[in-house]
């Protein structure tokens, strides 16, 4: 049973735990009350947990996945980053293609085409 509701016009979230609650509405009111104070940095974010993820990031350059393939010492904050690096260096898998026509090019990250499409065409 659900026993924490948000009262935002139009949001209809319910929530198990008041602590879920409370960190939802933040969506609601744009706070971001989780301040980085490494090297006066001062980013701010809604969630503990993301700005545990930014320290580990940015300031700790903590990087747990590493490139398997010979001779690349690449490493990566996520396996997600290390599937992209695998697929568009190792494996050369670029299956965003552009969609212009008379273009070829084709890219590994969806993000490399959208800015692709911005600035070419």
């Amino acid at each position: 049973m659900t026993r924490f509701k948000c009262n935002e016009e139009n949001c209809d979230k319910k929530f198990f735990q008041n602590s879920h609650l409370i960190q939802h509405k933040r969506i609601h009111s744009g706070e971001k009350s989780f301040v980085c104070h490494y090297n006066d940095c001062n980013k701010s974010f809604k969630q503990s947990t993301t700005l545990f993820a930014h320290n580990r990031r940015c300031h700790l350059n903590i990087r747990k996945y590493k490139c398997n393939s010979n001779d690349c010492e690449k490493q990566f904050y996520n396996n997600f980053q290390l599937t992209e690096h695998m697929n568009a260096i190792h494996l050369h898998i670029k299956p965003f293609k552009c969609t212009q026509i008379g273009c070829n090019q084709s890219f590994a990250v969806k993000q490399r085409l959208s800015k692709h499409l911005k600035s070419k065409h």
